[in-house]
Formats: structure tokens, C-alpha cells, sequence
């Protein structure tokens, strides 16, 4: 029985836990993702949270391959990713006074001592999708991911797309401005997430109505490009707006497409990109 360690990174936590075939998913406490450089630099706060990220899954049990689903885009290799800080959702690294790449694949297999596997987040929670939730038996399957960050991903006749622009090898976590936008000024994110789930104003319903209609009119022809029969959205801010979100979307996507795919939200929830990078380790493992 292979035992893997896994992370999901995160703009507002780092998610750790531990997975094998026999005991399924254990989630462990999560490590707030540092958003500010003021006791060190940004490479060494952010190694200091995946340190304390990788010890909680060190002493709830032993690992022998580690998975990760990070955002991205990579800039190197698939087999030594390092992560762009310019279009890259976690926050300190986009403030840094000198952005430059961080080795994060060295970083990780120096901490954990294991081999590590890493994928982009948005093709990690399909895979997820695909293996344990809505894409089950769904050959042609998108998937948004609406959180502190926006990505999308699709796969036509289970393989594998890039982002919808042809561009590749890995999507790329800010792939197109509009959806940037959205979720700097359209929604207020997070925050905007937490007051939806008490009582909304009229400005959030405004605001959440906006983002859902301007993200149907980007994914719309992407989503026609790939022949998608399922879009699966997932993420903190998808996940707290939940059906308000996705039937605006449906509502938006029916004004660009003939044949609009059959739109849900996500069933694993915070546990998405868990399981998903539990996927990355195991199709790794299968494949080696």
C-alpha cells in the first residue's frame, strides 16, 4: 500500500493530508498562507508554511511520495517545476519588491525527503472530478475553479487540453484578463465568499451575478472548443455562492453557446484539490 503525502497551495491556506487506497482521504489542519514579507523574504516565509504544512502530515503518519496541486503557471519542467510569480495566486509572491521563481520542487522534496509530484490545481481537481466526483464516466469534462484564484481546464475523450488557447504544456492559472478582473473588482473574493454565506446585500448578489455572467461569456467558446458535455465548478468562492453561481452561469452560458453542457457545482468541495493531488501521485506511480 503506497501511503502519500499531499498538499494543496492555496492563496489563502496550504492544505495538508494524507492519502492511501485502503483508508481513502485524511484532511489535516491547514497552514495559513503568508500574505505579507515583513519577518523575512517571500521565498523564505512561504518555505517556512509548506515546513509547518509538510510536519502536520509527518506526525499524523508516515509518506513515501508526496503530491501537490499548486497554481501555476511553471516555468521550467515538468519534472523541476518552479512557480511564476507573475500570474501565480499566492499573494506573497506576487508582492515581492524582486519577484523571482520559486524552486518549488526543490523546496518540497528537501522538506519531505520523498519523492515529489506536482501538477497545476486546475488539472489536479479534474483528475479529482474524474476519479472520485462529477466526471465519473464523462469523457469530455471542464472545470472552473472560482477561489482566491481562476482556472479552467478541459479534457476532450479523456485526454488531457491545455487551457483553450492552445497554449501548454500545463494550463495556466491566469489565463485570461477578463477573469483576473472579475475577481479583483467584481467580486471582492473571499471576503465577498463569507458574507454570502450569512446575509448578502443586494451589492453582493450584484457583484456574484456579474462574476458568474462574465465568466460564462470567456469559457463559453472554450467550453464549445472541447465539445464539453460537464462543467464541475469548485473552489472557496464557487463553493459558498453554490447554486446562486452556477445557475447564473448556466444563465450566462446559454446567451453564447446552442447546446449549453450540464453545469454543477463540485460534490468534494475543500477536499478537491486534496484528492487531487492524491490523483497526480497515483497516475504517477501507475505510469512509472
Amino acid at each position: 500500500m503506497t501511503a502519500i503525502g499531499v498538499l494543496d497551495i492555496g492563496g489563502t491556506s496550504i492544505k495538508p493530508g494524507w492519502y492511501s487506497e485502503v483508508k481513502g482521504l485524511i484532511a489535516l489542519a491547514r497552514v495559513r498562507t503568508p500574505t505579507d514579507s515583513a519577518n523575512g523574504s517571500p521565498a523564505e516565509r512561504l518555505t517556512e508554511s509548506l515546513r509547518e504544512a509538510i510536519d502536520v502530515i509527518k506526525t499524523h503518519e508516515a509518506f513515501d511520495v508526496l503530491g501537490v496541486a499548486s497554481p501555476g503557471p511553471f516555468t521550467t519542467s515538468r519534472e523541476r517545476p518552479e512557480l511564476s510569480p507573475f500570474g501565480h495566486a499566492i499573494q506573497i509572491l506576487q508582492k515581492a519588491d524582486n519577484p523571482t521563481d520559486f524552486p518549488l520542487f526543490d523546496v518540497l522534496f528537501q522538506l519531505a525527503n520523498v519523492p515529489v509530484i506536482i501538477a497545476n490545481d486546475a488539472v489536479a481537481n479534474l483528475k479529482a472530478e474524474q476519479r472520485f466526483g462529477e466526471g465519473r464516466r464523462i469523457a469530455n469534462l471542464a472545470l472552473l475553479i472560482f477561489g482566491t484564484g481562476i482556472g479552467y481546464v478541459a479534457c476532450e475523450g479523456n485526454v488531457m487540453c491545455v487551457d483553450g488557447f492552445g497554449n501548454g504544456p500545463e494550463p495556466a492559472e491566469t489565463w485570461i484578463e477578463e477573469l483576473g478582473m472579475t475577481f479583483e473588482y467584481a467580486t471582492g473574493g473571499p471576503g465577498l465568499a463569507k458574507r454570502f454565506g450569512r446575509d448578502p446585500s443586494a451589492g453582493d448578489v450584484e457583484m456574484a451575478t456579474f462574476a458568474a455572467t462574465v465568466h460564462g461569456s470567456v469559457i463559453a467558446p472554450l467550453l464549445a472548443r472541447t465539445h464539453a458535455k460537464r462543467l464541475v465548478t469548485t473552489g472557496g468562492v464557487a463553493d459558498r455562492l453554490g447554486d446562486f453561481y452556477t445557475d447564473a452561469l448556466k444563465q450566462s452560458l446559454a446567451q453564447y453557446m446552442d447546446v449549453v453542457p450540464d453545469v454543477r457545482q463540485s460534490r468534494l468541495h475543500g477536499d478537491v484539490g486534496l484528492l487531487g493531488a492524491a490523483c497526480v501521485a497515483m497516475d504517477a506511480e501507475y505510469s512509472a
